[in-house]
């Protein structure tokens, strides 16, 4: 039998605190993810009724409707972005399969429309009328983009990743799909989760300051 020597032994233990030291930070990314997760589904329910384009643009009266409802004749260029971000998505095939509802972009967990088949994905839910949140992921991400607090750090991913705005890749990377918390997803859903903090920060600083 070969012995093995101190330097070995040195650099199996290395090897061995190495691989417990990313076993542990993977356990706390998840962690961190799961509670990122459920604070966006809190968020959501408690921010639905309220027009992104209010919200973003300081506007007292922004309950009861979403931005398609909006009546301000300045929310247009927002519908205007919202339309062409979704036709983007739709031409260059971005999302990918079984990583968010194709109509409201949420991911299937999180949509009435989509069923669970008990760990073997997602089913459409036909006897189901009404999306969960529709026409609200997408337009809180685009009014995200136009908020500092939130396009500086979506730019910098971007570059990070070697992506240039505005173009073909940015979409399928925002198509992309991952695992988040305990969900399959995709970047653009943790992309919106993230702007619509800041857009929420935005308005509550405001409700403050006119107190």
């Amino acid at each position: 039998m070969k012995l093995i020597n101190s330097k070995d032994l040195d650099e199996i233990r290395a090897r061995e605190v190495a691989i417990s030291s990313i076993s542990i930070e993977n356990r706390r990314n998840k962690q961190e993810e799961a509670l990122n997760l459920e604070e966006t589904k809190a968020l959501i329910q408690a921010s639905y009724d309220n027009c992104p384009w209010c919200l973003a643009n300081e506007e007292l009266a922004v309950g009861g409707h979403t931005l398609l409802g909006c009546s301000k004749a300045e929310s247009r260029s927002l519908k205007t972005k919202v339309y062409e971000f979704r036709q983007y998505l739709r031409s260059y095939t971005a999302i990918a399969p079984y990583s968010a509802c194709f109509d409201c972009y949420l991911p299937q967990e999180l949509c009435r429309k989509w069923s669970s088949r008990g760990g073997r994905g997602f089913i459409r839910n036909k006897a189901e009328e009404s999306y969960s949140y529709p026409d609200f992921v997408i337009p809180i991400f685009v009014v995200g983009l136009s908020i500092e607090g939130f396009s500086s750090g979506y730019l910098d991913r971007l570059r990070n990743d070697g992506i240039t705005r505005g173009t073909r890749e940015e979409y399928l990377y925002l198509g992309r799909k991952m695992d988040w918390g305990e969900i399959e997803t995709n970047r653009l859903f943790v992309e919106f989760s993230l702007a619509l903090k800041v857009v929420l920060e935005v308005y509550q600083d405001f409700i403050i300051r006119n107190r």
